[in-house]
């Protein structure tokens, strides 16, 4: 009676097992490693690597860095330009063109084409005696001046004659020149006698 009863545990145990197997199988139980072996990627894994792949914007992110350096290095100079202390200019303060009477030539002993052009007093300038001049462009047109100055006196009442070119005086401009009249002999400057003879040629 008791061999009967071992032997129905026996059975009893396998049909229990063999029905633990079917359920397992029946149940889609699947394997940890792929058929090759090969761990499964993970999340975890598969994030990293997207973290460190290039993006197709880099180069662009990189540019706009350039740009804003740029930006910086601007705006850094204008307040440095801003902050500075303030100074005298650097170009002239006056920068009206002088009249003929403003360059100090003295008091007008001839004159020319309506005044255009001035001689003066004679006078000494580095050992020698020169007439001051000034030819004024009052037309609308670049214009050459050829101007023959003659002077007669000095000690021995000789009469000289110069020739003066002003090639390119603009318009509303004055040239100033003068005339080496050394040759006249010098003597009482007040009692020298000039006379002035004018071209004038409108350029293009």
């Amino acid at each position: 009676m008791a061999e009967t009863t071992t032997a129905q545990s026996r059975v009893l145990l396998v049909g229990t097992f063999l029905l633990a197997s079917f359920v397992l199988v029946g149940c889609g139980a699947q394997p940890t490693s792929s058929p090759a072996g090969a761990p499964t990627p993970t999340a975890s894994t598969t994030a990293a690597e997207e973290a460190t792949a290039p993006s197709p914007d880099d180069g662009l992110r990189g540019g706009t860095l350039v740009q804003q350096n740029e930006t910086l290095i601007e705006d850094e100079t204008e307040r440095r330009a801003r902050s500075a202390p303030s100074g005298d200019p650097v170009g002239p303060k006056n920068t009206k063109i002088p009249r003929p009477e403003e360059y100090g030539f003295g008091k007008a002993v001839a004159t020319a084409q309506e005044r255009e052009v001035i001689a003066y007093t004679p006078r000494e300038s580095g050992g020698r005696l020169v007439v001051p001049l000034t030819i004024e462009n009052r037309g609308t047109k670049r214009t050459a001046y050829t101007v023959e100055i003659r002077v007669t006196g000095g000690h021995a009442a000789a009469t000289v004659t110069r020739k003066v070119e002003a090639p390119n005086v603009f318009p509303h401009t004055v040239w100033p020149t003068e005339a080496d009249i050394t040759a006249v002999g010098g003597g009482d400057v007040d009692n020298l006698k000039v006379t002035l003879q004018v071209t004038r040629t409108p350029l293009a």
